[in-house]
């Protein structure tokens, strides 16, 4: 593959990332996404589970779902209120947002599933 290619590769799969988030935004779900959220040590994994119970409260009742990788987590919520909801559980995960003493904050906190 020459770097065109590579690059045009890219592109699709941007165009289809972005096709199917319109899709979910469409059906009625909303999501948060925190990107650099890590779990290298006890604190973190306390503050990963915080952020799920947060998720858990704020989703009770509400079709729900959310996915992860090493250091990513994209959570989601389907229903007439999810901006709300969202909007509140975005403002919980600040909350819980590690301060890191040189650069200021850890996570990046942002809507949207990707």
């Amino acid at each position: 593959m020459t770097s065109e290619d590579d690059r045009q590769y890219a592109q699709q799969r941007q165009d289809q990332l972005l096709v199917a988030e319109a899709a979910q935004l469409a059906a009625g779900w909303r999501f948060v996404t925190v990107d650099g959220i890590a779990v290298e040590c006890e604190e973190d994994l306390e503050l990963y589970e915080q952020v799920l119970f947060a998720f858990d409260e704020v989703a009770r009742g509400r079709e729900s779902r959310h996915a992860s990788t090493s250091s990513r987590l994209a959570l989601g919520i389907r229903s007439q209120d999810a901006d709300q909801r969202i909007a509140g559980l975005r403002g919980r995960i600040d909350a819980l947002n590690p301060r890191d003493p040189w650069s200021g904050r850890r996570w990046e906190i942002r809507d949207g599933a990707r």
